[in-house]
Formats: C-alpha cells, structure tokens, sequence
C-alpha cells in the first residue's frame, strides 16, 4: 500500500555511518552491509545511503507527519544538513509550512561517535529510545507518547548513562511540528 496523506510514517536506523574522506566535499553516508571499507569512496558512494539521497526520499513522502530517526556515528551531519543555510536562503526544513510534520532526531553530532555498551546490548540513544517507547516516555496526564515526550525522556536518559558510561554524545532533535506527532496511547 502506498503512503496516503494522513499516514505517520517513522524512518529508523540503527548503524554506521561515516563521512565521506573527500576534502572538497564531504558527505554523510549510513553504511549498508556490503561496505567492507569506509577509506573505499566509490564503493561508499554506489552502495552506502547519502544523506542528499535520503533526504529527497524523505522529503517526497505525501504523508501529513514524518521523522527520521538515527543511531549512527555522524548521524548529526543529517539534521544539519536538512537545517542548513545556502547561498542566503534557509533550505529544506525551514522552508516547509509550520505545520508539515518533519521530525529528525540524531543519536550524535556530525563530529562524534554514537556509543555502544555491551552491558546496554545496544547504542545508548537506541536504549533510551526503547526505554520511552515502552512507557518511559508516556505522559502522565494521557499516557500518549509523543515525539516530543520521547525527546524530553532520550534527552534526560542520554545525560544520565553519558555521565554514568563517561562518553561524549549529544543528541540532536529538530522539528517543525507544532501539532504534536503521537506515536502510540498506553493503556490505562
């Protein structure tokens, strides 16, 4: 089935991903199986996933709501991308009505790694991802989780195991939805 305009629809990704070694320009990629070596520019670039590429395809969707979330090193090389400025005029998320839904949420900045512990069996953004998905991040007033809740429970749980692991990871959010973009209602 197609998407319809009044679909959610949730982008995930927990991986690799890399910059491109190119010095005139470089590119964020997440990293598919195939990729054996990041230092290999031709192969990262036939078979890994551009952010320029998933950000037409992400941004071509016909659906009222979406977000892009991603577990990757760099990851915050994609929403800077999707919130950068060229040329003097503000591209792709700002230029999109208020109301058009767009959510991104990046485990790291484009200038660091996202971590892993093996005691977590998981990267700590994806382990307070699950942890709010499961009920952590639901609201006490209507027991949704939102997207925005589940920022505000990542957010505080990144700092705790950061401090706790002693990593450096920031987690970036960015987002335009002024409605709200409910994930799932918890049963009472």
């Amino acid at each position: 089935r197609l998407i319809q305009p009044n679909d959610r629809f949730i982008f995930y990704f927990a991986g690799h991903g890399t910059l491109s070694t190119s010095v005139l320009e470089q590119e964020f990629y997440l990293i598919t199986h195939e990729i054996e070596s990041l230092s290999d520019e031709r192969t990262l670039r036939n078979t890994g996933l551009s952010v320029h590429l998933l950000q037409s395809k992400f941004l071509a969707l016909k659906c009222e709501k979406k977000a892009l979330v991603l577990d990757a090193c760099h990851a915050g090389a994609v929403t800077a991308s999707f919130m950068e400025e060229q040329s003097g005029t503000t591209k792709i998320l700002r230029q999109l009505p208020r109301t058009s839904g767009v959510y991104l949420m990046s485990a790291a900045l484009g200038s660091q790694l996202a971590r892993e512990s093996d005691n977590l069996q998981h990267g700590i953004f994806t382990t307070a991802l699950l942890e709010g998905l499961n009920g952590k991040a639901a609201s006490m007033e209507d027991r949704q989780i939102s997207l925005s809740t589940l920022q505000d429970y990542i957010q505080k749980r990144i700092k705790k195991l950061k401090t706790e692991l002693q990593f450096n990871q920031t987690p970036i959010f960015r987002s335009d939805d002024t409605d709200g973009f409910v994930v799932t209602q918890l049963q009472h």
